[in-house]
């Protein structure tokens, strides 16, 4: 007889291959080597099928019988496999962001060639996959029934529905006051994001923050990449970015020097500046005569000279004296005029006091 291995609770199909040698065989006995399946371990037909409740080998005999009374037997093993056990696992299903899929299922015989994945979301052309460890996207939220379907290289299959919650991805945004609380470089970030919990900022200069609405502060010139990734209580995650661009300018003329003073702080009428690209200020008397003028600028853009109150070595009188300036930024603003000047025709002007 001829008789096929087969997967656990399949049912075996035996077929009968004797030789006659010219009488037919009219008995057929069999015995299916399962003697804990009770009458069912036995069978009269030529070509009987027996379904096994266990994996194993067994030994399944045939006795054939002529007319006559000849007879002969034959016992032969049998194997049936066991069957692999379907299981998968899968890491924060959020809509819109990819969630993994991991296969665990348990071989049993023979390791596992075969998986058939049906993500449970009609509204998408191809909810399906043949990958052991796919990458599906959910586009909304909701309770999806996912089926695995797996087989071992001997045909042996199981499956496992699963119900997969997706939940809803926040999303994440904020706005920038810049010169926050009137100090350059002072940022305070508000915090927009929908549908989030828990916040992390990296301001892009080295500092962190898991504040809701964080305050950053900048102290050099250049463009910082604010990064703020929301998250909900489902471990679903949203990031934006803002490029944000900082530069330090300004342009300060103090409003009194004294030559001889043993403070070399305040020897010189020096405008203090950064960031300029073109600068010129000019120092007149009380009669409009033109006392000092400059428009040189160091490599950081701050002013590089200073008016010691002198005219050909001549230290001036004490008091009022006018100024007058213009300067760009590299920008390419404009400076609008220093606290201690009003703003005028060509420029901006103000007063400088000579202590002596």
């Amino acid at each position: 007889f001829s008789d096929v291995p087969v997967c656990l609770h399949q049912a075996a199909i035996f077929r009968d291959t004797s030789l006659t040698n010219g009488e037919a065989v009219s008995v057929w006995k069999w015995n299916f080597g399962e003697p804990s399946s009770g009458p069912g371990n036995t069978s009269t037909l030529r070509n009987p099928t027996h379904t096994y409740a266990t994996r194993d080998t067994f030994n399944v005999q045939l006795v054939v019988m002529n007319k006559f009374g000849c007879k002969d037997s034959l016992t032969k093993p049998l194997r049936i496999y066991g069957l692999p056990v379907a299981s998968f696992s899968y890491l924060a299903a959020c809509t819109g962001d990819p969630t993994f899929f991991r296969d665990s299922s348990a071989i049993s015989d023979t390791t596992i060639g075969f998986w058939r994945w049906n993500f449970g979301d009609p509204t998408v052309l191809k909810d399906t996959s043949v990958l052991r460890d796919p990458i599906f996207k959910y586009k909304s939220g909701g309770d999806y029934l996912v089926r695995l379907i797996v087989r071992d290289h001997f045909g042996c299959k199981d499956t496992i529905d699963s119900t997969v919650t997706v939940h809803v991805t926040p999303v994440s945004a904020f706005t920038l006051i810049n010169g926050y609380d009137g100090t350059p470089g002072k940022v305070k970030l508000n915090n927009q994001s929908k549908g989030a919990s828990a916040y992390s900022w990296d301001f892009g200069n080295g500092k962190t923050s898991n504040d809701t609405n964080p305050i950053a502060t900048y102290s050099e010139d250049g463009t910082y990449s604010i990064r703020l990734v929301s998250m909900n209580d489902f471990g679903c995650t949203d990031t934006t970015y803002y490029e944000y661009k900082i530069l330090f300018r300004g342009l300060f003329v103090p409003n009194a020097f004294a030559p001889n003073s043993g403070n070399l702080a305040v020897r010189l009428f020096k405008p203090v500046g950064i960031n300029l690209k073109t600068y010129h200020i000019m120092v007149f008397d009380a009669g409009g005569h033109l006392m000092w003028e400059s428009n040189k600028l160091d490599n950081n853009g701050a002013p590089l000279e200073g008016w010691d109150g002198t005219v050909n070595g001549v230290l001036m009188p004490q008091g009022n004296y006018f100024w007058k300036a213009t300067a760009t930024f590299i920008d390419d603003s404009s400076w609008t005029g220093s606290d201690t000047g009003v703003k005028g025709g060509g420029g901006t002007m103000g007063t400088v006091i000579l202590l002596r």
